[in-house]
């Protein structure tokens, strides 16, 4: 690491040379009156607007759009999640299984479905608090978990406050037949595997039941159920239980009736002919019209009296509890508690909702992170081929998006929670609704990879598509009049203006931002899932049996969020770099046809815990095009056997020869990350 001391703050990069454009907005940065302690620049860092990409700084009570990811927040691995088998399992069990779960998640409606889960290690020897709640459950986890409250919205463990109230789920068995029955906060809830049953084979007959192929009626996955007449399942059950079709059955049910005189020949006709002719006389007459309305109001006050009573209040507290609700007090938090001791923590990435159920009864975000490594340890040419041909067909690039909209449940919620409405968000959702899935432009790609573990490898690269640079070009326009307006000491040419924190203007770029992030998210997983699929229908045994992935693994750049360093809690900006916390899970990906890494972090305070986001350009776009031969860098990527995306001079800018040296760069930052794997491209799609 080399420090500058010329300037106000120190400067401290992790390179030795570094471009004078980009030295020159980190002499801006040190001098800034809101930087707290010093200004970190990665090894990858080159000019970018205001702000060097590959910049690091922290700072009090502002937000600078120029200026501008998810983190990781997980459980110990004791944390028990309830499983659609009717069992339940720890997350460090899970973990050790190695296999998709099914679980309890939310829509984006918050309506019950079932979510598809792969468990994982996310970090070692990790801090942690303790969250306890009404139900007398104490949930251990990291601070920055996010926990889902009533209102769908979510909030980090270390910032619940006490009786805020948690999304929860009640799970009871009724006592009339044993099914399971489960419900949220409002609602009359539903039978689970009627909800299974519906998400996974479609609407039901009239005429069918769903059937647990099993017969055990508490497992309740999707591959247990099946809709079966309901005479053929009567039948069956007949013959699996004699008793239902047995003679002492038979005669039970007899006596029963006989003992009731219902099958006495001296009333039967009688009694038929006398009820049907009274029974049709007064449906006809205006005393059951008028009789009608005065039960209905006299039922309802006669109800609320009733309700108000004790002994209703009694009653449907009863009533409540046979079938589990209301047991937990609404999942209240009763208080929050730092944990002296660290753990290794686990968590749950659940595909399309993001969010799963404790066993403790509350919702919780699942943890995303963008490389997947897939269980094929080889891959041929030509299927190879095939399958970058099939992502091309499947994923727009550059500036194209869908023609039509894709699944709105797919895209992050627009927290209600927000006093600011998300305006910018707003304007061009239905346009990011088209672009959700796609790749975009510049130094995006998707690349499939071999591991040095002997795997091969998914890495996608993407953004927030336009919306991202919408919502920051807004923001930063706007912070520059105010900038203006409040005649600051900032001069106007750095493109530093800034935005006070506890200001509508910077409460509202907070929550847009925030948005971004997760749509940046939403945009990678949703084109990571294509990928997957398309892996599967190629792979050996053309089946999922054939390729099976494991956990995503997401880190994002450009953004900036609330930590704490030194004693303070600064608002850390990453412009072009990503967090590098001890144990965090990261990506270091390489130019077009080197090789990339997978990392860990290490938690240097020094770099605000930080490291770079890939190799960093050594040259411009047009100085690449005019610099760059052709035809030795189309040679470079030949001789490596590298399906590549250079065809002309026009993409130049993104040849391996326009960035800096990857393995030089991971170098220079030995102190921030160590290697986990190491990835070589075998076939590259770039935006």
């Amino acid at each position: 690491m080399k420090v500058i001391s010329t300037e106000k703050l120190p400067i401290k990069l992790w390179l030795e040379d570094i471009e004078d454009s980009a030295l020159n907005q980190a002499k801006n940065l040190a001098n800034l009156p809101f930087i707290h302690k010093w200004v970190s620049i990665m090894p990858d860092s080159h000019l970018g607007y205001g702000m060097p990409i590959g910049g690091v700084v922290a700072t009090k009570g502002v937000i600078v759009p120029n200026m501008v990811g998810v983190d990781i927040g997980c459980f110990s691995g004791d944390t028990k999640i309830p499983l659609l088998n009717g069992t339940q399992k720890t997350l460090k069990e899970l973990t050790e299984i190695g296999k998709e779960v099914f679980v309890y998640s939310l829509d984006n409606n918050l309506n019950l479905v079932v979510g598809r889960a792969t468990p994982k290690l996310t970090r070692k020897n990790a801090q942690l608090i303790e969250v306890t709640i009404s139900g007398g459950e104490t949930i251990k986890c990291t601070p920055d978990h996010k926990f889902m409250l009533l209102d769908g919205s979510y909030k980090e463990a270390k910032d619940l406050e006490v009786f805020d109230s948690l999304m929860p789920l009640y799970r009871s068995y009724e006592s009339k037949d044993g099914y399971e029955h489960i419900k949220t906060a409002s609602g009359t809830g539903i039978a689970t595997h009627r909800m299974v049953a519906k998400q996974f084979l479609g609407e039901k007959k009239d005429t069918d039941i769903t059937h647990h192929k099993d017969e055990n009626w508490f497992n309740n996955e999707p591959s247990n159920l099946e809709y079966k007449d309901a005479r053929l399942h009567s039948k069956e059950h007949r013959q699996n239980n004699p008793i239902f079709g047995t003679e002492e059955f038979k005669k039970k049910r007899l006596d029963s009736l006989k003992k009731n005189g219902f099958y006495n020949p001296k009333f039967k006709n009688k009694k038929k002919n006398i009820a049907v002719k009274n029974i049709d006389k007064y449906n006809k007459s205006d005393k059951k019209i008028e009789q009608d309305k005065l039960a209905g109001q006299r039922g309802k006050e006669y109800l609320i009296k009733y309700n108000k009573s004790e002994k209703g209040r009694k009653k449907s507290s009863e009533i409540g509890s046979k079938f589990g609700f209301g047991k937990k007090s609404n999942h209240k938090v009763l208080y929050l508690r730092e944990v002296s001791n660290n753990e290794d923590v686990y968590c749950l990435t659940v595909e399309k909702y993001h969010n799963f159920a404790l066993s403790a009864g509350v919702f919780v975000h699942n943890c995303g992170m963008c490389a997947v490594k897939t269980s094929l340890t080889e891959i041929d040419t030509e299927t190879l081929k095939k399958i970058m041909g099939e992502i091309r067909e499947q994923i727009p690039v550059g500036f194209k998006k869908h023609k039509e909209e894709q699944n709105e449940d797919l895209m992050p919620e627009l927290y209600p929670k927000h006093l600011n409405p998300l305006k910018i968000v707003n304007e061009e959702y239905s346009n990011a609704l088209k672009s959700l899935g796609t790749l975009g432009g510049g130094n995006h790609f998707i690349e499939i990879q071999k591991g040095d573990d002997g795997h091969i490898w998914i890495m996608i690269h993407s953004g927030s598509r336009n919306l991202g640079f919408t919502v920051a070009n807004h923001y930063n326009k706007l912070a520059v009049e105010l900038n203006e307006k409040w005649h600051t000491s900032i001069p106007k040419e750095w493109e530093l203006a800034f935005l006070p924190i506890d200001s509508e203007e910077g409460q509202a770029y907070i929550d847009e931002m925030n948005y971004c992030v997760e749509f940046a998210l939403a945009n990678r997983e949703s084109m990571m899932d294509r990928i997957k699929e398309i892996f599967t229908n190629y792979s050996p045994s053309k089946s999922i049996l054939g390729c099976t992935f494991e956990q995503m693994i997401n880190i994002a750049h450009n953004y900036a969020k609330l930590e704490n360093h030194f004693g303070h809690n600064v608002w850390v900006h990453r412009k072009g770099a990503t967090l590098a916390r001890k144990d965090t899970i990261g990506i270091i990906p390489g130019s077009q046809g080197t090789s990339s890494y997978i990392v860990q972090g290490l938690g240097n305070r020094e770099s605000f815990m930080s490291c770079s986001h890939g190799a960093g350009r050594k040259m411009g776009r047009n100085q690449a095009k005019k610099n760059l031969n052709l035809n030795e860098e189309i040679k470079k990527l030949n001789d490596k056997g590298v399906i590549h995306a250079i065809r002309g001079v026009q993409d130049l800018d993104e040849a391996p020869g326009s960035y800096k040296d990857i393995d030089w760069v991971i170098k220079q930052q030995k102190d921030l990350i160590k290697i986990i794997t190491k990835l070589s491209p075998l076939a590259v799609i770039k935006g």
